[in-house]
């Protein structure tokens, strides 16, 4: 939003000037600046663990010790079947049993692992976070992110928040009221200001 500044004014970076030379004393550097905040901002957002996460991860720290002890019980159960020659070994294709118990084992902790589980959420988050601030929207937290979903409505203070600083009405929406009555309050409003 076009404003006008006097000498001593603060200024922020994408500050355009088109009236004359100006000479401008950068009072914050490095972590000081906006764009250091907002990507502060994007990293906090990263950072957190909403509830879905928090719960995911204790799941996990339950499950991970069961996989892992069902995993050695089958590797157990196996080298044990095939000293008793319990199941046929052209199953093995001509390996050990140590070696076909091992595979179990593998293939029993792969598929039983919670990777996934322990993965998608930060995952999603980050990438969430990264695309939103790409676009210019920015989530304080992996928090907000889980909520989103069940927002139905924006409010915005004032024309020119989410603008590119022309400032335009695109639309209005009446509820409960004439459209006339709206826009003599609005108005009014503004000329009080």
């Amino acid at each position: 939003v076009p404003r006008a500044v006097a000498t001593g004014a603060k200024v922020v970076g994408g500050t355009i000037h088109t009236v004359s030379v100006i000479t401008i004393k950068a009072t914050a550097i490095g972590s000081d600046t906006v764009v250091s905040q907002i990507i502060r901002i994007v990293e906090d957002a990263q950072r957190t663990k909403p509830a879905i996460q928090r719960f995911a991860d204790r799941i996990a720290s339950v499950f991970v010790p069961c996989v892992l002890v069902v995993s050695s019980l089958v590797f157990l159960l196996w080298i044990a079947l095939g000293y008793l020659d319990a199941y046929p070994t052209e199953w093995r294709k001509g390996e050990n049993v140590y070696v076909f118990a091992f595979q179990n084992f593998l293939s029993t902790l792969v598929v039983a692992c919670p990777c996934a589980l322990g993965l998608a959420t930060p995952t999603a988050i980050m990438v969430g976070t990264g695309v939103g601030a790409e676009m210019g929207v920015l989530a304080k937290s992996g928090i907000v992110l889980e909520t989103a979903p069940t927002i139905d409505t924006f409010i915005f203070d004032k024309t020119g928040t989410i603008t590119t600083g022309k400032m335009n009405v695109t639309a209005a929406l009446y509820f409960h009221r004439e459209s006339g009555e709206i826009t003599r309050i609005a108005a009014q409003c503004e000329a009080d200001l």
